[in-house]
Formats: C-alpha cells, structure tokens, sequence
C-alpha cells in the first residue's frame, strides 16, 4: 500500500512541476507554466516530494520497511509544512493547481511514511 501511495505522490510531485502554484493579485507564479516562472518556490515546494517518493518507488519495491518509512514521515512533514507557510506568509496570496497538487502529494508522502512505519511490509 505504501509504495502505491509513493508512486502517487512521485506522479502528484512531477505534475505539480508543470502548473501554476500560486498567484498573488495579477501574477501567477510557477516552475514550468505561470507568468512568473519562480524555480526557487517550485522547487521548494515539490522536492520534499519528490525525493522520497523516488526512494519509496525504487527501494521500496523490494519491501517498504520501517527506515524508508521514517523518511516518508519526515519529508512529509517538511512538504506539508512549506506548503502551509507558501501560503500564510504574505497577504494575499493564494494556492493555484499546482499549489494543491504539491500539498497533496506532500500529504500522501506524509501517509505513506505512517503506513510504513505502522505497517511495514515482510521482506
């Protein structure tokens, strides 16, 4: 279960890459699409995704122990935490697309590392 979970937040993670993240009055600000092309934000918000989805989908195919578990865990509180503060921070800002797919993905990182840790596979 938990590797479905980390190939879903991969697939989320490289998604969220290619649309809007988020716009703040008139400008849209994104990696790959948006009027802003802001790598520094994009990256931010998706690579605490990314990096542990690709170990969950790579190592984790021979069985998602409690280490791999621990790391989802951490990761996905680091993405779930910059994507609440890409949000809180200056006024008037608001989510895009993208913006929601970085946070879910984050959000599946955050689930799989729990169902890692709860219930790792036997190898």
């Amino acid at each position: 279960m938990a590797k479905k979970l980390a190939l879903a937040a991969l697939l989320l993670s490289v998604v969220a890459l290619f649309l809007p993240l988020r716009s703040l009055m008139t400008i849209t600000e994104g990696v790959f699409a948006g009027d802003f092309k802001n790598m520094g934000l994009g990256l931010m918000l998706t690579v605490p995704s990314i990096l542990p989805s690709f170990f969950g989908v790579v190592v984790g195919r021979k069985g998602f122990a409690r280490g791999l578990g621990v790391l989802h865990l951490l990761f996905g509180l680091i993405g779930v935490g910059l994507c609440y503060f890409a949000t809180t921070r200056p006024a008037g800002v608001q989510f895009e697309v993208g913006g929601y797919v970085a946070f879910a993905a984050a959000a599946l990182v955050l689930v799989a590392g729990f169902i890692g840790l709860a219930k790792p596979e036997r190898r």
